[in-house]
């Protein structure tokens, strides 16, 4: 998944590089820590594979969940389809009172002329914003935001944004799950 390299290229400062997709296993984790409105915030960032027979490994993982991220790659129309019918299932599931945020990928593709032919030539086009924003409001997500990991843009907005609902939503009350998304757990966020 890019949002994996491009998350772990951002949490070091640098930018994903061509062997960035070597290095995906089926599940992958960074912590980064970053500053909210004077707040330190440790994000604590979980990539679930969507491959077959992961189904019950991954699941284990939800518990204590402040936020999900479901994300796309702009340039690949199978990518957002799998939103529908596969992730947004799932978060709805297993993840019900958990905020969700849209996140189209590889935002650089969308006017890069090589990508453009390519999907031209296949009968496809990048996905819109517009129709992006319309699948966010369909699925109640908080909102829908853009990323280029290449160019360095909207990874830091992204997820301030997601400490922002975490911080806003609060902790789950009594569990220990396995993973979590944000560690911070008795902080308050002003809205």
């Amino acid at each position: 998944m890019r949002l994996l390299t491009s998350s772990r290229a951002w949490s070091k400062g640098g930018t994903p590089g061509p062997d960035s997709a070597a290095e995906y296993t089926s599940f992958n984790n960074f912590i980064k820590e970053i500053v909210v409105e004077g707040i330190q915030v440790e994000l604590v960032i979980w990539d679930n594979t969507g491959m077959d027979g992961y189904e019950k490994l991954r699941r284990l993982s939800y518990e204590d969940v402040h936020v999900v991220l479901l994300c796309f790659d702009i340039s690949d129309q199978d990518s957002f389809d799998n939103l529908r019918h596969l992730w947004n299932v799932e978060a709805d599931t297993y993840l019900k009172k958990v905020p969700k945020i849209l996140v189209g990928c590889k935002k650089e593709l969308q006017n890069d002329v090589a990508t453009l032919r390519s999907l031209r030539e296949s009968g496809h086009r990048p996905i819109s914003t517009k129709k992006a924003e319309a699948f966010a409001l369909e699925i109640n997500a908080l909102a829908y935001l853009e990323t280029s990991a290449v160019q360095k843009s909207g990874l830091d907005e992204l997820f301030d944004y997601a400490a922002r609902a975490a911080l806003t939503r609060g902790p789950s009350k009594g569990k220990k799950g396995i993973r979590r998304f944000l560690s911070r757990s008795e902080m308050k966020f002003k809205s």
